[in-house]
């Protein structure tokens, strides 16, 4: 037709390029919206109503308007509005009023979504339609503030939905949702399903550790208080022994005879082993429930002053003491104390019978970590029978050869443990015992 355009072929290139060159435009600044996006759910807080709203917030400014995540309860029965975010703030206070936390039933429309985990996908929203398959009060919250497009999807980690992401446009110059803002969408719903999921199961894990952590300590005050009232009930009665036998032993000793003597000092001797097991079993009690304040600690200084006092109360004992210098430890001084006294008094107490008493204190290196020992040269014991050595009451000598409570070596173990070392043994019948430990994590 004369006077009619027409568009040239080189028009049509460049209209071609120019589409091409938008399309380009378009997925660049939605690939760098998604790094974003997803960059900020990696770097979110774990604290878990923090990054809800951190969610909220970002695909809220991601995908436009309006963002709701909500979480159905643990009964699977009810929806909350766990988080929600709108760049408006006038309609962010409005949604807040509106829903807070409050929950509201699972309607079919959202059970679909929840078991299928199909998306609702609607270009353009019609009011009636929301009246229909939601709530009034979100369908009239809807129509309030003009919402002309929407996308609500499940979110499901690890093989459950868990709740459901409802995304909003509201605002007359927002373009409506298309099927690639569905997509991005989409794949945005699926990195938050799996975020939320993980910070619930670290918030759930948390508080199980808490409310274990409480019962432990509250047991542990407990039996505290138990043993305490149970050491001073029964050392009345001792007391109350260690009187009368005195006493028998002091007016009656005439009419006592030898016997009777000797029959009185064996309930003195079982009366004060009975007394030293109470204050045994206290020291083990207490070590369980000790606060660990660790600080440098001289552990050649800590031998050498509690070697002190037995070597004054047997100067006819030969004795050979080798305490090496330069043994320092990264320890709890209190119970670095109660752990040699233990282990020296088992060395000074198996040595008992060796015409010289040799108890070496020092350290050796074991993969870079320090390894303390205490050794002896006494009576020793076979160490097929070492297997229970570190549980209570468990002896390698008969009460006739050795006094003692058996509770020394569990103290040590559990002193030990509450450091994060290990302790071990090495010994032979008649040659000695080497007792190692340590005091800290292997590196």
């Amino acid at each position: 037709m004369e006077g009619e355009l027409k568009e040239s072929p080189a028009t049509g290139r460049f209209a071609a390029i120019g589409a091409m060159a938008a399309e380009r435009l378009r997925i660049e600044r939605r690939t760098a919206l998604l790094s974003e996006v997803l960059g900020a759910f990696a770097q979110a807080t774990t604290e878990y109503d923090q990054l809800l709203g951190v969610i909220a917030q970002k695909l809220a400014e991601a995908m436009g308007d309006l963002c709701s995540v909500l979480l159905v309860s643990d009964d699977g029965r009810m929806l909350s509005a766990a988080a929600t975010y709108d760049l408006d703030p006038s309609i962010r206070a409005l949604a807040h009023t509106q829903y807070g936390n409050e929950p509201y039933p699972i309607l079919p429309f959202h059970q679909r979504l929840l078991d299928t985990g199909e998306a609702y996908f609607a270009p353009c929203v019609h009011y009636e339609r929301v009246r229909e398959i939601t709530s009034a009060r979100r369908a009239a919250f809807t129509e309030q503030i003009g919402v002309h497009s929407s996308f609500v999807v499940a979110l499901r980690a690890h093989g459950r939905a868990i709740g459901l992401l409802a995304l909003m446009r509201h605002r007359p110059d927002q373009p409506a949702y298309d099927e690639q803002d569905r997509d991005v969408a989409q794949l945005l719903a699926d990195h938050a399903a799996v975020v939320i999921a993980n910070a619930r199961m670290l918030q759930r894990r948390d508080r199980e550790i808490l409310l274990a952590k409480e019962a432990a300590e509250r047991a542990n005050r407990e039996l505290e208080a138990f043993s305490y009232s149970v050491a001073h009930d029964l050392r009345a009665p001792l007391r109350a022994i260690g009187r009368f036998t005195n006493a028998l032993t002091s007016d009656y000793a005439t009419e006592l005879g030898d016997d009777g003597r000797h029959c009185l000092d064996r309930v003195q001797c079982a009366a004060l082993r009975m007394t030293n097991l109470i204050d045994d079993l206290l020291t083990l009690s207490r070590v369980a429930h000790h606060a660990l304040h660790r600080e440098s600690v001289d552990v050649a200084d800590v031998a050498r002053k509690i070697m002190v006092d037995p070597l004054a109360r047997s100067p006819e004992r030969a004795v050979e003491l080798r305490i090496w210098d330069g043994l320092h430890a990264t320890a709890d001084r209190g119970l670095v104390q109660i752990l040699l006294d233990n282990l020296l008094g088992n060395a000074w107490k198996f040595t008992s019978r060796q015409p010289v008493t040799i108890i070496e204190v020092g350290s050796l290196d074991q993969d870079g970590q320090t390894v303390f020992f205490v050794r002896d040269n006494g009576a020793g014991f076979d160490m097929k029978h070492a297997s229970g050595l570190f549980r209570p009451f468990q002896r390698l000598h008969s009460s006739s050869e050795f006094e003692g409570s058996g509770i020394g070596l569990a103290t040590v173990h559990r002193i030990v443990g509450r450091h994060g070392g290990r302790v071990w043994v090495d010994s032979a019948p008649g040659r000695g015992t080497t007792v190692f430990f340590t005091v800290t994590d292997q590196a």
